[in-house]
């Protein structure tokens, strides 16, 4: 990333908000790699106003245990006492490892629906869908179109899977995830459970083109499968 600095202390000027929002909020680490030389812009007074945020730390989570997930799951599957918008919330992290980031903003847009089934377009290859979740997926097409005169504010004003009360308005994923610890299901642990388990079933690149994960991810993921599977059959063989 180049990154030009006024070499006049008269000639130098504030970057504008865009750039303010560009250093925080790009995801990969070249931000992160130009801080030592825009601290020392700023310290010798050549720049000012710039400033690069601390470098985010990865939050390692437990896995959730394989039988309290399929536990979870069955629950979720079969018990219509959930609300169909918490029971396909919570089997998309269970199932396909997706965040509430991700499936919170789902339209109907997204739901394919022909002769070979249910499928959701969350990357290029569409996933295709089990029964019942299926249903449970057209069920929440079928709620969001009675919504649809609403004012939708995503790039199709298609309606959205999951909205609020609010007409027009999706959850957020801070609220779809208490609603997931509510019904018992800790998303992380959920998700982290689902993709090491994806994980010994694909290679990382389908991984990738179903669920829209970064390669570096799905091999990160990959890796740690492997890592797992090699623990459990040292800890059997003893």
């Amino acid at each position: 990333m180049q990154l030009t600095v006024a070499t006049h202390r008269r000639t130098a000027r504030s970057p504008t908000a865009a750039g303010r929002s560009r250093f925080s909020s790009e995801p990969h680490q070249g931000p992160y790699a130009a801080g030592p030389f825009v601290a020392w812009a700023v310290r010798s007074k050549f720049a000012s106003g710039i400033s690069i945020p601390t470098r985010a730390h990865r939050v390692s989570y437990r896995p959730l245990d394989a039988d309290e997930r399929w536990k979870i799951a069955r629950q979720l599957l079969n018990d219509d006492s959930f609300e169909t918008k918490d029971r396909v919330a919570g089997l998309m992290v269970l199932l396909y490892g997706q965040t509430p980031a991700i499936t919170c903003r789902l339209t109907t847009d997204h739901v394919l629906h022909d002769e070979d089934g249910v499928a959701l377009r969350i990357n290029k290859t569409p996933l295709r869908l089990p029964p019942p979740l299926d249903a449970l997926v057209l069920q929440l097409v079928d709620i969001a179109h009675g919504h649809e005169h609403a004012v939708n504010s995503n790039e199709t004003d298609a309606p959205w899977l999951f909205p609020t009360q609010r007409p027009g308005r999706a959850l957020t994923s801070s609220r779809l995830a208490t609603r997931l610890r509510n019904i018992g299901l800790p998303s992380e642990a959920g998700r982290c459970a689902a993709l090491l388990d994806l994980c010994t079933q694909m290679p990382p690149a389908v991984l990738q083109r179903l669920l829209g994960i970064s390669p570096m991810a799905a091999e990160r993921w990959s890796a740690g499968a492997v890592r797992m599977a090699y623990a459990a059959e040292v800890a059997r063989r003893s």
